[in-house]
């Protein structure tokens, strides 16, 4: 007859090298997702532009918009 403590060894043995397993899966998968998290923070910085440089942006070129129509206002006076 198996003896007790040899059935709980060897299911013991069976469950922690599951889990081992699954940490193991876990473990592989969160370095993937830090991976992939860098690609995409570079690829973001390559493609789009940050919010406030393009409120910078946008400010100069209305600043030189209003440039342009007060010396068209200014021109047209004479």
């Amino acid at each position: 007859m198996i003896d007790f403590q040899y059935l709980f060894n060897a299911s013991f043995s069976v469950l922690m090298a599951l889990a081992g397993w699954g940490i193991r899966a876990m473990f592989d998968a969160l370095t993937k997702l830090k991976d992939d998290q860098i690609e995409l923070e570079r690829m973001i910085s390559d493609n789009y532009v940050r919010r406030e440089d393009y409120r910078e942006d946008l400010h100069d070129i209305k600043k030189m918009l209003a440039n342009i129509s007060d010396k068209l206002d200014a021109k047209a006076d004479k």
